[in-house]
């Protein structure tokens, strides 16, 4: 039969191992912060290419379309294909809890994978059509893509990003 010593003397002994395995959990943690300066990047990752939106005045009736990009020479198609745009809507915070719905905008919006996209500058040419593939809209413009940054500035670079929209009859960069 154990003894009352004994029961306590093994108590002590599994606080001291608990509050040890703590002192290393923090050392550890403290170890990763320094090694990372302090700041932690997710693994957010961003795809290299274009994305186009199409303001509502312009999406009624697109339903595909081109674009060609033109670099240094050398031209490459892309097909688009669109899905409604969505944006999101504020629907406020509780407390430290805030939540936010996707809502329709009416317009268009799809986005092109470009293998080897620089930030150089480039011609870029959209043609939107409708169903039965008469064309709509046609116009080009000079752009370059962005480095983009989906962990935050102060995190590793991503891939270059280009962003566009169709609005009030032009082909323009999005801010």
């Amino acid at each position: 039969m154990e003894s009352a010593a004994h029961r306590r003397a093994g108590r002590r002994l599994r606080r001291i191992r608990r509050a040890g395995y703590a002192v290393v959990a923090l050392a550890a943690a403290g170890a990763c912060a320094a090694v990372g300066g302090g700041r932690q990047c997710t693994l957010t990752a961003a795809i290299e290419g274009v994305s186009l939106s199409v303001a509502p005045a312009e999406a009624a009736e697109v339903d595909g379309g081109t674009m060609e990009l033109c670099r240094g020479g050398d031209c490459e198609e892309y097909d688009l294909r669109f899905d409604p745009e969505t944006a999101a809507v504020d629907q406020g915070c509780d407390g430290d809890t805030c939540s936010a719905r996707s809502e329709p905008t009416g317009g268009l919006a799809t986005r092109v994978e470009v293998e080897h996209l620089t930030t150089d500058r480039m011609d870029v040419r959209v043609e939107l059509r409708d169903s039965g593939g008469e064309a709509l809209f046609s116009d080009e413009l000079a752009a370059a893509a962005e480095t983009s940054y989906p962990n935050g500035p102060d995190c590793p670079a991503g891939p270059p990003q280009l962003a566009l929209r169709i609005e009030d009859g032009s082909l323009q960069e999005r801010g």
